[in-house]
This record gives structure tokens, sequence and C-alpha cells, in this order.
């Protein structure tokens, strides 16, 4: 009995130590943590405050600084040219989401099988990722250059076009490009977000799915979507905030022409701000932009499956 109560004494004591040492870990943690949240915040948190007091200020180079409130907001949304600008970016974010969506899902399925080559392909799938936004404008401008430019070249020699195309010179067709860019550049992410869930589907299941008789398509909805869905929703979701917010492609591309048929809401804000000189005016479109990005990551988190997160955990 007596021994029996000596181990129950000392049961509180390493239940404490061990809670202790828990503590003493969370306090280090948050220690080491500390200094990325406070650049985090210095390099986001002020300059966000910044622009927020800014956009109620009358601020220009050629006016005082003064207060007046909402007269920013109600004169950027007033302008014909900021619905214009919305709807171009609406329209680009679609395409790019749909187009990198599909072809990371079908590029990761193919880099998930074996063939021949696939350890020298799975390098070149990253190459877009260290292209910086301002080199791949700069890239897909000579590719769809309407005189000299590589798209027209290769079209025009197998046959698909008679005549070269005026991609960037057409009002929808040099959206269509500025997409196909985007697309480029966003890829290397989807792809290896979509190809790491597809790796941690068990074999198991497609062989049971097989002996049921289930072909092809059969495979990829029952068995590979709901283990990819997450990751489709996350590259998905990300895809259309990069969308939202592309600026440098556009401009080294189309600059938002011809006229204003890629004038994006973030080459709109860059022209208001620095072309205008209408430093206030910017600063609000630029606060509309963060809101409505806050809008999409709260979507992302309630779009996704319950307990994602915690499974990726």
């Amino acid at each position: 009995m007596s021994v029996s109560l000596g181990h129950a004494r000392r049961r509180p004591a390493r239940v404490s130590r061990a809670g202790s040492g828990v503590d003493y870990e969370r306090r280090w943690g948050g220690m080491m943590l500390l200094p990325a949240v406070l650049v985090i915040g210095a390099l986001s948190i002020v300059p966000l405050s910044r622009a927020v007091y800014s956009s109620f200020q009358q601020t220009s180079p050629l006016l005082p600084s003064k207060f007046i409130g909402l007269d920013n907001y109600i004169a950027v949304i007033e302008s014909n040219a900021f619905f214009t600008a919305w709807l171009v970016t609406l329209k680009f974010t679609t395409i790019t989401v749909v187009l990198t969506t599909l072809m990371a899902v079908i590029s990761a399925s193919v880099l998930n099988s074996s063939f021949r080559g696939s350890s020298l392909v799975k390098p070149l799938v990253l190459l877009p990722w260290a292209v910086p936004g301002v080199i791949a404008g700069v890239i897909w401008r000579w590719m769809f250059n309407n005189n000299y430019g590589a798209i027209n070249t290769i079209l025009h020699a197998i046959g698909v076009i008679d005549e070269y195309v005026y991609w960037l010179g057409e009002p929808s067709l040099a959206l269509l490009a500025a997409s196909i860019a985007q697309t480029w550049s966003l890829l290397p992410l989807s792809i290896i977000l979509i190809l790491a869930a597809l790796q941690n589907i068990p074999e198991e299941q497609y062989e049971a799915a097989r002996l049921d008789g289930a072909n092809s398509w059969q495979l990829f909805r029952y068995v590979t979507f709901p283990y990819i869905r997450t990751a489709v929703i996350i590259v998905a979701l990300y895809n259309t905030l990069m969308g939202l917010t592309a600026y440098d492609i556009v401009y080294t591309m189309t600059a938002g022409g011809p006229g204003t048929a890629t004038s994006v809401i973030s080459y709109f804000t860059w022209s208001i701000s620095f072309t205008q000189l209408n430093i206030g005016q910017g600063a609000a479109l630029a606060t509309m932009m963060a809101l409505v990005s806050i809008v999409f990551i709260v979507g992302l988190l309630r779009m996704l499956p319950k307990g994602a997160l915690s499974d990726v955990d």
C-alpha cells in the first residue's frame, strides 16, 4: 500500500514537470518567432496602415495634404475606368485560374507516373518559378510579337494560321496572351501542391477500384479527386488572389493596352498614383484591393473541407 501511495504522490510532480517543460518550449517558440513577426509587421502592416491613412487624405505632389474623408473612395467608384478595370480583372483572373488549375492537375498526373526522362522533366517544371514577373512579361511579349513572335512562327509553320495574328493588338487576344503568361508563371507552385497530394494516395485504392471495374474517369472522380480536392481548392484560390493583384506581367507585356483591354485593377491603381499623381485615390484603390483579398482568404478557409488543415499538420 505504501508503495502505491508513493507512486501516487509522485505522479502530480511528474505531470507538473511535463507541463512546465511544455510551457518552457512554448515561451522559447514564441521568442524565436518574434523577430519574424516584427519583420512581417514592418513590411506589411505598416505600409497597409499608411495606405489606409492616405486614402482619407488629399495626397498629391501638386496639392497640399489635407483630410477629405471618403472623397477619394467616391471619386474612384464614380470613375468609369473603375468598373472597366474590375471587369477586366475578373476576366483575367477567371482565365488564369481555369487554365492554371486544369494544367496543374494534368501535369501533376503525368509527373506522378513513371516515364523515360521524368528525372529531367521534373526540374524543368520549376523553371518558370525562378523567372521574375517582369522578365516573364518581356519573354512572353517577344513570344506574342505580332511580326516575328515565336507563337506566330510556330502556328504558321504547322499550318494552323495563314497570316500572322496581332496577339497584342486585338483587345480580346491581348487579354488572352497576358492570361497565358500569368498561367505559365503560376504553374510550377500549382503543380507541386497537387503532385504532393497525388503522391499521398494509397495504391490500394486504385487496385480496389480497378477490381470493381472502374474506368479512367471513374478512377479520377471517385479515387483521385477526393484526395486532391483540398490541394485543388488551395491552388484555385491562391491563383485567384494572384490574378486579382497581378501587375508586373501585364505592365511589361501590354501596359494596359490596347486601350483598356488589359488594364487590370492593379495597373489602374498604378496609373492613378503615378501617372495622374493622385496618391490619395491610388491608396483608396489599394485599400479596396486589400479588402477584396481578405474576403478571398476567408473564402479559402471556408471552402476547405472540414479538418483539412489539421490533416496537413
